[in-house]
């Protein structure tokens, strides 16, 4: 069996693959901070021991109310931006005038372009699923639909 295009890193550029690594591992950093401080006040209020000695090192309850206050206002700065964020898409979404004209191609013209066959291509449009084999260059060697 063939590579699949999608699993080939190969075709990335260093700089991609350097900052795929920057991402994921910010993304990690990020969860890990997130959920520290709740893994921690539970450990507390289960009363296990090095959970309530790192929440008094960390500043006891007091300290935990101002940070759930400032958690609090990150979350609802997200809930806001998430609000207005979605009704600039939505009003965007139905402006009929902005929208790119979609252009409808020939099924013969697609089969041209990737070379494959006119009523082969018609049966896999009319399939609900569509397996697609590629070469090592990423051309369509095979449908099955």
């Amino acid at each position: 069996m063939t590579r699949l295009v999608i699993e080939s890193p190969d075709l990335q550029t260093p700089a991609q693959r350097l900052s795929a690594l920057i991402i994921g591992i910010a993304g990690w950093i990020l969860w890990l901070y997130v959920t520290f401080p709740v893994l921690t006040v539970c450990g507390w209020l289960l009363d296990i021991s090095i959970c309530s000695v790192w929440m008094n090192w960390s500043g006891g309850y007091m300290s935990l109310q101002e940070l759930m206050q400032f958690y609090a206002g990150i979350a609802v700065g997200l809930f806001f931006f998430w609000f207005f964020w979605m009704k600039i898409r939505l009003s965007r979404r139905y402006d009929a005038s902005k929208r790119p004209v979609a252009q409808k191609l020939e099924t013969v013209a697609v089969a041209k372009a990737y070379h494959v066959d006119h009523s082969l291509l018609q049966q896999c449009r009319r399939s609900r699923i569509v397996t697609v084999h590629f070469d090592a260059q990423g051309r369509i060697i095979q449908l099955q639909g």
